[in-house]
Formats: structure tokens, sequence, C-alpha cells
């Protein structure tokens, strides 16, 4: 059966076969058409990933946009400089009592 050649396969089912050689003759004619159509599939999604790969977030659609944003939002820890600062400094005193008790 040559897949690559879907053609082979629609030829030899016009001889008209019948029975067991039509059933297997059907299969590969099946066959043939899912792996072009799984082909189909692949390039189909490498072609997409590209796009994507090479769009920025001024390509995006509003809608996108707002889900990006909420998402970065909600995963973004809130920057604030004093408490930070409060925290560090803190921890660094507690670091330098215990090892000046130590």
């Amino acid at each position: 059966m040559c897949v690559e050649r879907p053609c082979c396969v629609v030829l030899s089912l016009s001889n008209n076969p019948t029975g067991d050689r039509l059933n297997d003759q059907l299969d590969d004619f099946i066959r043939a058409a899912a792996e072009l159509k799984g082909q189909q599939l692949v390039t189909l999604q490498l072609v997409i990933w590209e796009l994507a790969s090479q769009m920025t977030y001024d390509d995006l659609p509003d809608d996108i946009k707002t889900k990006v944003e909420t998402v970065r939002e909600a995963f973004s820890p809130k920057l604030q400089p004093a408490q930070l600062a409060t925290n560090l400094l803190n921890r660094w005193r507690d670091r330098k009592s215990q090892t000046q008790v130590a």
C-alpha cells in the first residue's frame, strides 16, 4: 500500500474487488486517509505554534490581553518596598542576634 500516493488505493478499488479483498482495500483506503489527516493536523498545529511564537502582546485580541493581565496580576506579587525592606532588616537582625548568642 502506498500511503504517500493515495491514488494507488483509489485505482485498486476501481477494479471491482469483492469480499475480503474489498475489505482489505477499504481498510487500506481508510488508513491512507487517516495518514493524510494526521499530516494535516500536525502541519496545522506546527503552523499555529510558529504563529504564536512570533506574536507579541500587542498582536493579541483584547479579550486575550484581559486574560493575560488577570493571570499576571494573580501570580505577580505586589511589591511593597517599605514592607519588603522591613522584613529583610528584621530577618538580618534575627540572624545577627542568633550568631552573637551562639
